[in-house]
């Protein structure tokens, strides 16, 4: 019996399980990330955007500049390629976590803004949106570095798919664009939140 790309077979199971393409799956996040900024306000969702960029760098500078740490990771990297990609999604979802963890300084500039409410609803659903794709991209970038060989996940066989897939975050927020979005959010905490 034939079966289209996005069915796959589960090992696990033996027999025939439908998946759910990744793009279908990428759009879904972003809507979801959106619906939850939608809930928490323009300013949580900037220090989680501020979280994702935060972890970027650290993963940046223990790969480029502490050298202990980079000779692990670079051996990390060329002979454990799952391993790698375990511990980039720890580092990220441990930082994602501290930035969805609300502070005081949120709330306090979150109350001022609830006073517009409809503008701070759809500022924290464009910014939830961008959030969405910063981790979901990001994430999606790791296992297509890794090859695609954990939990089942099959690649991408759409065309307009895989252009997406070339063009998340894994290639242009390294070196100095990153640095740039670091300068500008350590600027904007301490311009408008401090």
């Amino acid at each position: 019996m034939l079966r289209s790309s996005w069915q796959t077979c589960c090992s696990l199971w033996g027999r025939w399980c439908e998946m759910m393409p990744l793009g279908t799956a990428f759009v879904g996040l972003v809507i979801l990330f959106g619906i939850i900024g939608a809930l928490r306000g323009w300013a949580k969702e900037l220090l989680v955007t501020f979280s994702v960029i935060l972890a970027r760098f650290i993963e940046f500078v223990m790969l480029n500049y502490m050298f202990v740490v980079s000779d692990v990771l670079t051996k990390m990297v060329r002979d454990s390629p799952k391993n790698w990609f375990y511990a980039r999604l720890l580092l990220f979802i441990l930082m994602i976590a501290f930035g969805y963890a609300t502070t005081s300084i949120s709330a306090a500039l979150g109350g001022k803004a609830r006073k517009e409410k409809l503008q701070d609803t759809l500022l924290g659903f464009f910014l939830g949106g961008i959030n969405g794709v910063l981790i979901a991209g990001l994430i999606w970038g790791f296992l297509d570095q890794e090859g695609y060989t954990l939990w089942g996940i099959i690649p991408p066989v759409d065309s307009a798919w895989i252009g997406v897939v070339q063009s998340l975050l894994n290639d242009w927020l390294v070196g100095p664009p990153l640095f740039i979005a670091v300068m500008l959010a350590f600027a904007f905490v301490l311009i408008v939140f401090v």
